[in-house]
């Protein structure tokens, strides 16, 4: 049997609902909650966090503070880049 054809207000409903689809895909794809990992990406670049681990990837990665930056590591710390510069 054929659907009767959608009134205005039942269609405006319809339209509304498959955008908040759209959009609420588009939001999984943003934070993707997996198991013990969350992920948050916009295009290329990404934050990566497990219960051990953070990984942060981009072209480029900038840390700003106005006051005092610590780093500190119980292990080795590695730095690795084409050249680096130190004040």
């Amino acid at each position: 049997m054929k659907s009767p054809p959608l009134d205005r207000k039942t269609r405006r409903l319809s339209d509304t609902v498959q955008k908040l689809e759209a959009r609420v895909a588009q939001l999984q794809k943003a934070l993707l909650v997996a198991g013990r990992t969350t992920t948050l990406q916009v295009g290329s670049s990404s934050i990566s966090l497990t219960p051990t681990t953070i990984e942060i990837k981009s072209n480029e990665i900038t840390l700003s503070g106005s006051g005092r930056i610590t780093v500190k590591a119980a292990g080795r710390l590695v730095l690795k880049g084409s050249t680096i510069v130190q004040n």
